[in-house]
C-alpha cells in the first residue's frame, strides 16, 4: 500500500499513514481532518548503479545523467522522459 505525508487541518502536526486511498486518509487525536501533503522525497533521485548500459556498471548520480547515458547509447526509456 502507498505511504502518504498528512498534516492535521487543526493542530498542524505531521506524519505519515498507510492508506490504499487517497481520499480517506482519516483524522488526528486532536479530532482535525489529514490532509496529503507533497513529499520531498519523490523529486529526489537516488544514485544507482546501472549495470546493463555498457561493459562495466556505471554509477548514475541524476536523471539528466542517465538521459545523457541513454542518448549516447541511442537508447530509450519512458521513465526517463
Amino acid at each position: 500500500m502507498p505511504r502518504y505525508d498528512v498534516e492535521c487541518d487543526r493542530c498542524e502536526k505531521k506524519g505519515e499513514v498507510i492508506k490504499r486511498n487517497l481520499k480517506r486518509l482519516g483524522r488526528c487525536a486532536c479530532g482535525g481532518k489529514l490532509r496529503w501533503v507533497p513529499s520531498v522525497q519523490t523529486a529526489v533521485f537516488k544514485p544507482i548503479v546501472v549495470e546493463h548500459l555498457g561493459h562495466k556498471p556505471m554509477l548514475i548520480e541524476s536523471w539528466k545523467q542517465y538521459r545523457e547515458e541513454l542518448k549516447a547509447r541511442n537508447l530509450h526509456n519512458e521513465l526517463a522522459d
